[in-house]
């Protein structure tokens, strides 16, 4: 497969898996081994960030723009930001985020390490699916989680970072078993998205070298597939969450999962 063709795959497999709860970031792992490759470029890593930025931001621009309304007007006033609902939801937000970027500044390199690993990566997956599972009997009222709520959202996006957990899944699955009515977690999950892939963006943007490699025609076309199979992802899984049926994921990662460990398994044993 050429360069082109091959960027353009991990487009599509990075919008998928973004938003699907499957983990982008072990798809990714897998994927570039059985492609031939280990490591991305900074620049197309970028790319794929925006572009599952972007569709986020189209898909939830409503909830966006509002949020948005209610952050200038607490800038104005402080005070007033726990006084509503959407406020509530902004210092939710700002929270879980805190609480994931220490996690992941800490635990970056043990993160990295993973990618390698095919048997942690199948291990995750099945994590992944156990952790699905439970949201076929979870879920509850609430449509604007409170500060510690939030937090322990923010600590299950941290333990996220980890290749084959996914963010999705694992913050949605964790917002229903805390009590969150299924499209609430969905939103809220999506809207702590936004801010974490900024910081990923501006943390490959200043320390990487993606600027020093050029913004390539590949990195482009991988965003441009991210963000067209994101906007595809991102609308099918708020319908499934709307009904009941987000643990249906798990029949895909058992399988996947298994297949993963056992290729670890077998590469280790060939040592």
């Amino acid at each position: 497969m050429n360069e082109l063709g091959r960027d353009a795959l991990l487009g599509i497999i990075q919008g998928l898996t973004e938003f699907l709860p499957v983990s982008s970031s072990g798809h990714l792992a897998a994927f570039s081994r059985f492609l031939g490759d280990t490591e991305e470029s900074l620049a197309l890593i970028v790319f794929l960030h925006l572009g599952t930025l972007f569709a986020t931001a189209i898909v939830l621009r409503a909830e966006v723009g509002a949020l948005f309304e209610r952050l200038a007007e607490g800038l104005r006033s402080p005070r007033s930001l726990p006084q509503t609902e959407q406020g509530r939801e902004l210092l939710g937000i700002a929270l879980a985020t805190a609480i994931t970027a220490i996690i992941a500044l800490v635990f970056r390199s043990e993160a990295e390490a993973l990618t390698s690993n095919f048997i942690g990566l199948g291990l995750a997956f099945l994590f992944t699916a156990g952790l699905l599972l439970t949201t076929r009997r979870s879920g509850g009222s609430i449509n604007t989680p409170s500060l510690p709520i939030a937090a322990l959202i923010g600590l299950a996006q941290g333990v996220a970072i980890l290749p084959g957990i996914s963010r999705s899944g694992t913050t949605i699955a964790v917002a229903m078993l805390l009590g969150m009515r299924p499209e609430s977690a969905f939103r809220f999950s999506f809207l702590l998205s936004i801010p974490i892939i900024l910081l990923a963006v501006g943390h490959e943007a200043v320390f990487g070298d993606a600027y020093d490699e050029g913004f390539l025609l590949g990195a482009f076309i991988g965003g441009l597939t991210a963000f067209v199979s994101g906007l595809i992802a991102l609308v099918w899984l708020r319908g499934l969450v709307q009904r009941g049926r987000f643990w249906l994921f798990s029949l895909y990662l058992v399988p996947f999962g298994i297949t993963v460990l056992s290729l670890g398994l077998g590469l280790s044993g060939g040592k």
